[in-house]
């Protein structure tokens, strides 16, 4: 029993490592090198679960399938020696590659990742050439007439056909009625990687302090139109927290003054009271990085 779940395994290892870690952590810095900010709203996040959560159950089926009944890997270049038809296998002849997709699309979408999404979406593409082109001749030339009568009465891409004819149908009722203007706007980008275990206390200063301020100067629209605290979605992303400032210019900043929250949290706690905060939140802070850049949006 355990002998095929190690060679399964250890066979699909590299792909889940490449899959799992190492695309994501390209996604990612590619869209920090691009600028690309991708605003979704927060609901996204148990949604994105959802999918990813569906995506691994049926990935983890297929894969049993193909370890248990089909006598052989996920691999190519270790196949099964039996037709699978069983399992996932009877509503799609590729559920494997399904589930990695669903997964891939809901990680996508809970970091907020463009560049994420794209790959998937050119892996989806790949994909699908891979399989009409090389793995379905390669079946058919193992298991001849038992493959043809399998693929017969089974389609390759059921469920992701669902997924989509939802995703349409729900689609009126998260957009505007008017066409949507793809805008950008000047922005700050302030990564803060705090010392080791003082991240809640410098949360917990930013909230009681500064937050307020920040709302303050977004409410008078003079200098920041809006404001977001991001924090990292997985461990090892070299930071605690990412502010980020959208305004309609960076001109009000060019000046040799303090950020504006400073002066409002000045005008509302006072010289002293600003000061202490300022030095306990700054005491906490390891490493802070300032970028400009330009968020997209949607008007």
């Amino acid at each position: 029993m355990k002998q095929p779940l190690v060679r399964s395994l250890l066979a699909s290892l590299l792909a889940l490592l490449l899959y799992v870690v190492a695309l994501p952590w390209l996604a990612l810095r590619l869209d920090r090198w691009l600028g690309l900010i991708w605003r979704l709203p927060s609901w996204i996040e148990p949604a994105a679960g959802l999918l990813m959560l569906a995506g691994a159950a049926i990935a983890i089926y297929s894969f049993w399938a193909l370890t248990f009944l089909g006598a052989g890997t996920p691999n190519p270049m270790v196949p099964t020696t039996q037709l699978v038809e069983a399992g996932p296998f009877r509503r799609s002849r590729n559920p494997l590659m399904l589930g990695g997709w669903l997964f891939g699309a809901g990680l996508a979408l809970l970091l907020r990742s463009a560049s994420l999404m794209i790959l998937i979406a050119l892996i989806v593409i790949a994909g699908s050439v891979y399989v009409r082109r090389v793995e379905e001749p390669q079946m058919l030339a193992r298991f001849g007439d038992s493959w043809k009568r399998y693929a017969s009465r089974t389609p390759r891409w059921l469920t992701l056909v669902l997924v989509a004819v939802g995703t349409l149908a729900g689609l009126p009722a998260v957009t505007h009625a008017v066409p949507a203007a793809h805008v950008t706007e000047p922005a700050i980008l302030v990564e803060i990687r705090c010392k080791p275990g003082t991240a809640d206390l410098w949360r917990a200063d930013f909230n009681e302090h500064v937050r307020p301020a920040i709302e303050e100067v977004v409410a008078r629209g003079d200098t920041f139109t809006s404001f977001q605290l991001l924090e990292p979605a997985l461990p090892g992303q070299g930071f605690d927290f990412e502010l980020l400032y959208t305004g309609r210019t960076f001109a009000g900043l060019d000046q040799p003054r303090p950020f504006p929250q400073y002066v409002a949290l000045f005008e509302r706690e006072g010289a002293v009271r600003t000061l202490a905060a300022v030095r306990e939140m700054g005491s906490l802070e390891e490493h802070v990085t300032v970028t400009l850049v330009h968020a997209s949006r949607t008007r």
